[in-house]
């Protein structure tokens, strides 16, 4: 409620306090308390203090892949991505754009293994295109400051997006947003002239 007021200390006060009664009845290790962590991070972002939420985060991050052993459990594996999600966020934030692709990769990569479980859901579908999203932007984005020629992010980012097309064909039944994902990934095999995968395409 604090947060939603805009009372971004008071809401750190808040979640604070309920992180300290959480280790108390739950234990450190326990994913109740990742969870009132990963709030405290939310809410020092909103601060802008992204040294204290980068903390908060990788610490939520440790104790949900702790508990996080079993492959078919889907919302523990989501909220290993929620967490490696906003540690890249932060590190976008402070202008680390390395980095930040580093922990999107994580999450990608991890997202991708909910997705191809029969039972994930439309939610870890949309969760995993938005990465997809976060990882093209910055890749081009880095392209741009090293003043290249384009084909190195070209590269990574093709694939990516035919991956994207298939996600709303085959998932989301959504044939005109595959389309486009699929011309434009067209488009990136054309200027590399990788035309295997224009085949695949």
């Amino acid at each position: 409620i604090e947060r939603e007021r805009g009372e971004y200390r008071r809401a750190r006060e808040c979640f604070l306090e309920a992180h300290r009664i959480k280790v108390g009845r739950l234990g450190k290790g326990h994913v109740g308390t990742a969870e009132v962590l990963q709030n405290v991070g939310v809410v020092c972002d909103d601060l802008g203090w992204h040294s204290e939420s980068l903390s908060c985060y990788r610490d939520a991050l440790l104790i949900r892949m702790a508990n996080n052993t079993d492959p078919s459990d889907l919302d523990g594996s989501a909220d290993v991505c929620e967490s490696l999600e906003c540690i890249a966020n932060v590190y976008r934030a402070r202008g680390e754009a390395d980095r930040a692709l580093q922990f999107f990769g994580q999450c990608l990569r991890r997202r991708r293994r909910v997705v191809s479980d029969p039972a994930s859901t439309r939610s870890h579908v949309t969760s995993l295109l938005q990465t997809y999203e976060d990882v093209i932007l910055l890749t081009k984005s880095q392209a741009k400051l090293r003043s290249d020629d384009g084909a190195a992010s070209d590269a990574r980012v093709g694939p990516l997006l035919v991956e994207m097309g298939t996600l709303y064909d085959q998932r989301l039944g959504k044939q005109s947003r595959a389309l486009v994902h699929y011309q434009k990934g067209l488009q990136v095999f054309q200027r590399t002239k990788d035309y295997g995968q224009i085949g695949s395409a």
